[in-house]
């Protein structure tokens, strides 16, 4: 149940996967250098991993699985009812570790999907729907937690539906409509909640980015009118969300609104269709995370920087900076031949870099689709 819109490239490799299988070709190991963590900080990672065909919720903790109900980090859930899981965001605050994300489990003979909130791995009460809901993003302010998600208003997926957030656990509804709306990130700053998403077309080809403040909805607006939102970032006065816009000949650039203008950011290859996934402020530094023709691209201040990842088909999906060190997290494609058919077999990996070079993320197999899909460093 991960966002399609981010994750469209994904299905194809998939495909691939399941095609060829996987049982009887080890993985080889992995050859490149990888940097040693860091001493004095620790850095917490979101996601999950394909186990037996269905996705399990994962948090890293310097690269160290961490248990959250519902799955145990390895291949045996503690619950048998539980048929797949997912963390999209993790938020530290002091000693606590709070990760969003859902479950999909067996009710009643039924598949049912709730929202979870997990509190140092263990998950926290939160408003149910009354048919479905989901969690996208967590944030804390001020002892105060906020995750932001959707709700199914009718007994099957795809709409209509609500978007709401959940207060300590209390849910809040600010917009309503069919499938074609969508929300996927929360910053909260002096009391005020901004939220990030899309409306799309009927036919799902042409969207408009939004951004709430306080349930007051605002249409970003790009050189053309085929606008996307994935992030938000609040720094002082200033408001940042990441995104993209198709221009006028149909190519799809990164871009980041500062403030409700617009920024293009520079491709390396004009050809190629660019996202800006995610934005960061530092000071008077704006780092935003993304990808460009399917290899990772980070831009800091608007110019690309050459700690992106080339080698492989790869994807920045978050990014976060501590004490002048840059993390990113998404993924990377892995594609080896498998031996006497000629053909390739392919699989999604986990992935977190630190100023652009690799750090290990434990997994259960080496052969199995994973995501790191939010990165924290506290």
């Amino acid at each position: 149940m991960f966002d399609k819109v981010i994750f469209s490239s994904i299905c194809i490799l998939i495909t691939v996967l399941l095609f060829l299988g996987c049982d009887n070709n080890p993985i080889p190991e992995e050859q490149e250098e990888q940097e040693e963590w860091p001493i004095g900080q620790n850095v917490f990672v979101a996601g999950f991993e394909d186990i037996q065909d269905n996705s399990v919720a994962r948090l890293w903790k310097n690269g160290k699985m961490e248990n959250l109900a519902g799955s145990t980090g390895n291949a045996i859930r503690s619950s048998t009812d539980v048929v797949s899981s997912e963390a999209r965001s993790v938020f530290v605050s002091g000693n606590d570790v709070y990760v969003a994300g859902y479950d999909e489990f067996l009710e009643n003979g039924e598949q049912m999907i709730r929202a979870r909130l997990w509190k140092n791995g263990e998950v926290q009460p939160l408003t149910s729907g009354i048919y479905a809901d989901e969690a996208f993003s967590v944030f804390v302010s001020d002892g105060d937690v906020y995750v932001l998600g959707r709700e199914w208003l009718a007994p099957y997926h795809g709409g209509p539906w609500a978007l709401k957030y959940w207060k300590n656990g209390e849910s809040i509804i600010f917009a309503q409509g069919g499938s074609n709306l969508s929300c996927n990130s929360i910053f909260v700053s002096d009391g005020d909640v901004y939220i990030t998403g899309n409306r799309s077309s009927m036919s799902g080809t042409v969207f408009q980015a939004i951004l709430w403040k306080n349930g007051v909805e605002e249409n970003l607006i790009g050189k053309t009118t085929d606008t996307r939102a994935f992030s938000v970032f609040v720094s002082g006065k200033d408001v940042y969300v990441a995104g993209c816009v198709k221009n006028d000949n149909q190519r799809t650039v990164a871009s980041l609104w500062k403030n409700g203008i617009v920024q293009e950011l520079p491709n390396r290859n004009n050809n190629d269709n660019a996202y800006a996934r995610s934005v960061f402020v530092l000071g008077s530094d704006v780092y935003v995370a993304g990808d460009e023709g399917g290899n990772a691209k980070l831009w800091k201040n608007g110019i690309v920087q050459d700690i992106a990842v080339d080698e492989d088909e790869s994807m920045f999906l978050s990014v976060f900076v501590s004490n002048n060190d840059v993390y990113t997290s998404g993924y990377v494609s892995v594609c080896y031949p498998v031996q006497g058919t000629g053909l390739m077999l392919c699989h999604l990996q986990a992935t977190l870099w630190r100023n652009g070079k690799k750090l290990n993320l434990n997994t259960v197999g080496k052969n199995n689709n994973s995501r790191a899909v939010s990165v924290f460093v506290n």
